[in-house]
């Protein structure tokens, strides 16, 4: 689980830097400017610039009182990723009631991975091995079932390069590729999620993709 972060209560005390960032001052990014102000808007560091962009993929039926089961990364059908080799999948969705059922399922609709009794509206694979191709990911708790297409592009070594770079430009690079939607939050929850342990300014990224909030 994602613990949140703690913000003090009726004051503009938190920094970037204790957020995990070095000093604004000494960036000169664009890029990194817009991202920390972006996200210190998301913990109520910044006055929001404009309404949030929300992308928030059509949920399956209700019943009753039942919240069904949502995939908000999912805005335009299907989720997005780097093909990479052996490495933690995070994935988030909201709604539904645990214990939840979690699998991956490749085009011929054969499980690859299966993970029952999931307790909460997160779950990580600890590894998964997914060539370039089409898949699904599909959520279910005991009244629905939610399939939603999983697209896997050749990463042609980007990965490789990014994990090189600064956490800010790892972070800021996350945020553009959300920033596309068309499914590409999903890579940019990834991204985040790899991160987040040491560098706390990705959770709220992390937070925002699982509400649907999109960078733009």
């Amino acid at each position: 689980a994602i613990s949140p972060i703690n913000v003090p209560a009726g004051g503009k005390t938190l920094s970037a830097a204790e957020l995990g960032a070095e000093s604004l001052s000494t960036k000169g990014s664009q890029t990194w400017a817009w991202a920390s102000d972006w996200l210190l808007q998301r913990v109520g560091l910044r006055a929001d610039a404009g309404v949030y962009t929300r992308s928030v993929q059509a949920a399956t039926r209700a019943v009753g009182n039942h919240e069904s089961i949502q995939v908000p990364m999912a805005g335009g059908g299907e989720l997005r990723l780097r093909a990479r080799l052996s490495k933690p999948l995070y994935v988030a969705w909201s709604g539904g009631t645990p214990p939840y059922q979690v699998e991956i399922k490749d085009e011929t609709q054969k499980t690859l991975v299966h993970q029952g009794g999931v307790p909460s509206v997160r779950h990580t694979f600890a590894s998964v091995n997914l060539k370039p191709g089409s898949y699904q990911i599909e959520i279910a708790d005991d009244l629905d079932r939610v399939q939603v297409p999983l697209m896997v592009i050749a990463d042609e070594g980007s990965l490789e390069k990014l994990a090189k770079s600064s956490n800010e430009e790892r972070l800021a690079a996350a945020m553009k590729m959300a920033a596309r939607q068309e499914g590409w939050p999903f890579e940019a929850y990834q991204e985040a999620a790899a991160i987040k342990d040491r560098f706390p300014f990705a959770q709220v990224l992390m937070q925002a993709l699982e509400s649907g909030d999109i960078p733009h």
